[in-house]
Order: structure tokens, then C-alpha cells, then sequence
């Protein structure tokens, strides 16, 4: 069972490539460490996830995959919403929160 601070793994490789050219590569890691020492966890992407990611592409075909498959977590209840400012989150009908 997943709880509402898990995310799916591909966020790793997403926070890294937006954060790491703003703070470099290891201060994003260690970003990212202390986002798991606070509670945060990584899930695997199981086959649900991505049907559902498959499914909202079919009507949004200009949104990334990777935001795609973030966003499945919230659509299938395993998340309340994606940290982020990124509008692709709205298209997809996803609730979000920004810092």
C-alpha cells in the first residue's frame, strides 16, 4: 500500500534534471536526501500507473511522459498532489502545491 508522501521514482530523474542545472548535480542529491530523511519515499511504477499515464497522453499529447506517469500517482489516489509549479499538472487535471 502506498501512503501520500510516496512518489514514483521517475521523480528522481525529473528533479535532477530540472534542479541540477540550477544547483548542481550534488546539491540536488542531497536535496533529494533530505527529502527521504524528512519521509519521503520511491515506489516503483507498477502497470496501473502507466495505463492511466497512457490514458490521459491519449488527450494531452504535447505533455511529457515522465509528467504523465507523476501524475497517475495522484489520479489513482496514491498521492494528494505533485509538488511542483509546472502548468502540464493542471492539463492533466491534477491538484499541486508550490513552495
Amino acid at each position: 500500500m502506498r501512503d501520500t508522501f510516496s512518489r514514483p521514482s521517475i521523480i528522481l530523474t525529473e528533479f535532477l534534471k530540472i534542479v541540477g542545472p540550477r544547483m548542481g548535480e550534488e546539491a540536488a542529491k542531497v536535496r533529494i536526501r533530505l527529502l527521504k530523511d524528512l519521509g519521503m519515499r520511491t515506489v516503483p511504477l507498477g502497470e496501473e500507473d502507466a495505463l492511466v499515464a497512457g490514458s490521459m497522453l491519449l488527450s494531452h499529447q504535447k505533455v511529457p511522459i515522465a509528467d504523465a506517469l507523476i501524475a497517475s500517482f495522484v489520479k489513482l489516489g496514491a498521492a494528494e498532489y505533485v509538488i511542483t509549479d509546472d502548468p502540464h499538472y493542471k492539463t492533466l487535471g491534477v491538484r499541486t502545491k508550490w513552495f
